[in-house]
């Protein structure tokens, strides 16, 4: 069993590696074509507690982020589905991690707000 988390730990640490400040996997060839409107964002967001128990609930908070436009938020596991979809327009979200859909391990939690990108790394346990 120890020699299965060492393999998923160290794949989610190459496929992290290979990724952007996007939450994007970088191409290997360094090859520029056009730029993309994306900004790193302005508002900060803190997930907490992290790591979190499966069953349990999580808190995202925003801070310096338009309350006009919804946020859209997405928990995705290692292998990069998409396992949650939400839009929200609020501060401050609870968010329940369900054992069901989320068992213990390694998730990218992204914050989306028009071209505006936050990502987070978030552990569950048991």
């Amino acid at each position: 069993m120890a020699k299965i988390y060492t393999i998923l730990l160290l794949f989610t640490f190459a496929l992290l590696v290979e990724m952007n400040v996007y939450g994007q996997i970088a191409k290997k060839n360094n090859s520029v074509t056009k730029t993309e409107a994306i900004d790193i964002a302005d508002f900060e967001m803190k997930v907490f507690p992290n790591p979190v128990k499966s069953g349990e609930y999580v808190s995202i908070e925003f801070a310096n982020f338009n309350s006009e436009k919804e946020v859209s938020i997405s928990i995705i596991n290692i292998i990069g589905k998409q396992l949650l979809n939400l839009e929200i327009d609020t501060a401050n979200f609870k968010l329940q991690v369900a054992k069901e859909k989320f068992p213990a391990g390694i998730y990218i939690l992204k914050a989306k707000q028009e071209n505006k990108i936050r990502t987070v790394r978030l552990n569950i346990i048991n």
